[in-house]
């Protein structure tokens, strides 16, 4: 969980200075669709504060829809639709389309959707494998006992 933690940090600077993907959101939403955790409704809010105050922008806006988008994608990692690993990319593009629309509400300014879902429908298949490999390899559950003899 530490290195989740670093690792969000930052893609929150990175993604507030000098690309405007939503990395944070993405690798989040992702995360959420692994594991079904109340973890990731606390990465979701406090990042999503981190994101708002780095970009200066509204501090209730971001976080709430990041715990909303986390709690959908927890909905739907919970359906017979989450073992393909095209729904991935769906799941991608749909929180990065509903955040665009969001804000760009909020801003009074059309959104444009093409570069970014474009790029972050190509990034979310290599962050979800990396994740998924991360979690079941590198991350020690309770379940899991060693035997010392």
């Amino acid at each position: 969980m530490k290195t989740l933690v670093a690792v969000l940090v930052l893609l929150a600077f990175l993604q507030t200075t000098l690309i405007s993907i939503n990395l944070v959101l993405l690798v989040i939403v992702l995360r959420a669709y692994l594991r079904v955790d109340l973890s990731n409704l606390y990465l979701a809010f406090f990042f999503g504060l981190l994101v708002a105050y780095l970009n200066h922008t509204n501090l209730g806006l971001t976080p709430i829809m990041y715990l909303i988008l986390t709690n959908i994608t927890h909905l739907l990692a919970k359906t017979p639709l989450s073992k393909n690993i095209i729904s991935v990319l769906a799941i991608a593009i749909i929180t990065s389309a509903l955040v665009e629309v969001a804000t760009s509400l909020i801003a009074g300014q059309t959104p444009s959707f093409l570069p970014k879902l474009a790029i972050e429908g190509i990034l979310s298949l290599p962050i979800y494998l990396i994740l998924k490999i991360w979690e079941e390899r590198f991350v020690v559950r309770s379940q899991i006992k060693l035997k010392v003899r």
